[in-house]
């Protein structure tokens, strides 16, 4: 990833995970953390990515993808780390889709 704050680079891990899949629907929950970046231990990035089709065979289907910065410790950088999370996730995006 570029542009972490407080530092110019850094590793990005992902861990995915098939929720459900049948015919109609799949759900993958991703869950990002920047392990080497300052403060990389008060928070995540989690993603869920909906798909949900009419029925098998169907040509339609409706993407949904939702976002949250989790902290799990407190830091008094919590608002510029959401700002900078945000912008690199949406930047990100491009890539998916």
């Amino acid at each position: 990833m570029v542009g972490v704050p407080f530092c110019n680079e850094t590793g990005c891990t992902k861990i995915i995970t098939l929720m459900k899949k049948n015919d109609t629907t799949i759900i993958i929950d991703i869950d990002s953390k920047t392990i080497h970046a300052p403060y990389s231990d008060t928070f995540s990035c989690r993603e869920s990515f909906i798909v949900i089709s009419a029925g098998k065979g169907s040509k339609q289907i409706i993407l949904q993808r939702m976002m949250q910065i989790a902290f799990v410790k407190w830091t008094m950088l919590k608002s510029k780390i959401t700002v900078a999370a945000e912008k690199g996730i949406i930047e990100n995006s491009e890539l998916w889709l």
